[in-house]
């Protein structure tokens, strides 16, 4: 607030027996002031004072650095008699009104571009506060109006608000943009906030508590782009409510481990996007569990831009956060837009495929090398990688709009997987929910355990992602390989177009050795790889040679391995159809 911006009433001439200094731009329909005989405004001041009380009566129009010592001089302009004694109420401006040329005196808020006013009485009465611009306040109560001197804070004292051009402004009934919000566009009055509905029953007189206004040529993001929650939940299996540590959660359990999945938080960084941040817990019983964190950000197209994550494993193991930008999609998958389009997918929803795909197929490869040297029991720390990749796909269903149209829904069977795999769909021990299922099947000597592909479709059915956990069972040594596999749809069917594995090997006293992950193997219209299992198989196998597992045992029973990822993925690709 310009500190020039100001008028002082005096109750004598020439300057004396000061009645009352205003300062600030205000409107004061009944000030405590009677028989002002002289009056001063300061040099960035602009004032209109009435007769009447109301803003009723005669007017005039003070500019800057206005002077008059005595008011006996001055004429008003209805009954001939002049302004001594006569100024009853008044309106302050803190720039020059677009009204002031032509001599207008009726009470306006002329809001600059960009500008909103809160003000503590109905019709812009009493205390004011202008804000010019983007302008952020989480809790009102650090803000001062500043009019006439006072220290007396905003929050609950807000009675009526206005937008100038260009600011869009959000009011919330809680600090930190929480609880009911009022959406105000530009160029919006509301005189008297007791006429504006609050939820089911309110009002928001005297409510405000915190604000966000961003000065934007064009609907910003934060008032087109949200996160369906519950539909974000509703896409993880069989989950369940978990309040156990700070902050909402869900929990749900897949390949035989649990994960907890917080509630995303959405932020607007600028006008034009939007992040959530959604935190991932491998939940590790008598243990300090792992965790990742996910920032996803999203234009005003709603498509993703960027991914970045960290990721620790328990409380020793801590990898520095890294990007993933969209913008830098690969090669392999930039020719898909296309092929969607002719399967019926919209441009937009082709779009969000090839960069939510993107960032997924690249988040597995980056986090599959970052933990590579580590080891677990159970698999679930390595198959939290999967679970990320979901969490990328899935918030970004909740964050795309609902629209008609798209492919052909994809099915997957699992009751054909079992059947290829030789075996049935088994429930492991203390565990509900399909994803916690499994085969148990024997190849040449040795015994395996695939897990229950865990699935997630993207918008329009414009492809999906299948993943899943495959046990080498060795008593309490469990190896474990991590697959995934991405599908598109095309005109003739959903065709695989991305697979890799990584392999996790459990270690021994007799053995010490690091984890290996496959290339990432892509199958594209321009370079189509027919059998996309053997790729996989090829990949892993070239970094197994002349490995050494401690035994001849060892080396000839893991030696096998890539032979059953390859198994693996074209039992899962087998098992795909057009719905």
């Amino acid at each position: 607030m310009s500190t020039s911006t100001f008028v002082n009433f005096y109750k004598s001439q020439e300057y004396e027996g000061e009645l009352h200094r205003y300062t600030g731009p205000q409107a004061q329909s009944s000030p405590s002031i009677s028989g002002v005989s002289s009056v001063e405004t300061g040099s960035e001041t602009w004032l209109i004072v009435y007769q009447g009380k109301n803003f009723d009566g005669d007017a005039m129009q003070l500019g800057p650095n206005t002077r008059i010592y005595d008011l006996t001089k001055v004429h008003t302009n209805r009954d001939g008699g002049d302004w001594n004694n006569q100024i009853s109420s008044f309106v302050m401006y803190d720039h020059k009104p677009s009204f002031w040329a032509s001599g207008a005196t009726r009470p306006e808020l002329d809001l600059q571009d960009g500008e909103i006013i809160f003000a503590e009485n109905a019709d812009f009465e009493g205390d004011c506060k202008i804000y010019h611009g983007t302008n952020y306040a989480r809790d009102l109560n650090n803000c001062p109006y500043g009019t006439n001197g006072t220290s007396r804070d905003l929050k609950n004292n807000i009675s009526s608000l206005a937008t100038g051009s260009n600011a869009w402004l959000e009011v919330y009934d809680a600090t930190d943009y929480q609880g009911n919000v009022l959406k105000v566009h530009p160029s919006t009055e509301y005189r008297d906030l007791s006429s504006a509905k609050r939820g089911s029953i309110g009002n928001w007189s005297n409510q405000l508590q915190s604000f966000r206004c961003i000065y934007s040529t064009s609907e910003p993001a934060s008032w087109s782009m949200g996160l369906d929650e519950s539909r974000f939940k509703s896409l993880y299996p069989d989950n369940y409510s978990d309040n156990t540590l700070n902050g909402n959660a869900i929990g749900y359990r897949t390949q035989d481990a649990q994960y907890r999945i917080y509630d995303p938080v959405v932020d607007y960084p600028d006008v034009d996007t939007m992040a959530a941040t959604i935190q991932i817990d491998h939940i590790i019983s008598a243990s300090t569990d792992d965790h990742t964190k996910l920032v996803l950000t999203y234009n005003t197209h709603r498509e993703l831009i960027q991914v970045s994550q960290d990721w620790q494993a328990g409380s020793a193991y801590q990898v520095p956060s890294w990007v993933i930008k969209t913008v830098d999609v690969g090669a392999e998958v930039l020719g898909a837009v296309g092929a969607l389009e002719t399967a019926g997918i919209s441009e937009a929803a082709a779009n969000e495929f090839v960069e939510t795909f993107d960032a997924a197929c690249k988040t597995f490869n980056k986090v599959c090398q970052v933990i590579a040297n580590l080891s677990e029991s159970d698999g679930g720390r390595f198959y939290m990688i999967p679970v990320a990749c979901h969490t990328i796909v899935r918030a970004s269903l909740a964050v795309s709009s609902s629209e008609p149209g798209g492919g052909t829904p994809i099915n997957f069977d699992h009751q054909a997987v079992a059947r290829m795999l030789g075996g049935n769909w088994l429930q492991w021990q203390g565990t509900t929910g399909a994803l916690n299922q499994r085969v148990e099947y024997r190849q040449g000597d040795y015994d395996y355990r695939t897990w229950y592909q865990e699935l997630s479709v993207m918008r329009q059915n414009a492809g999906m992602l299948v993943t899943c956990k495959v046990d080498f069972e060795r008593g309490s040594f469990d190896d474990h390989i991590i697959l995934m596999v991405g599908f598109m749809a095309t005109a003739s069917g959903p065709r695989a177009v991305f697979a890799q594995a990584s392999i996790q090997f459990h270690v021994t006293d007799d053995s010490d050795f690091s984890n290996i992950l496959g290339e990432p193997i892509y199958s594209t219209a321009a370079a189509p790889i027919s059998d996309l299992g053997q790729a996989v198989a090829d990949s892993l196998a070239s970094q197994l040679a002349g490995m050494d597992f401690g035994s001849n045992d060892n080396n000839q029973a893991r030696a096998t391995l890539p032979n059953i990822a390859k198994l693996n993925v074209n039992t899962i690709i087998e098992a795909t159809s057009n719905g």
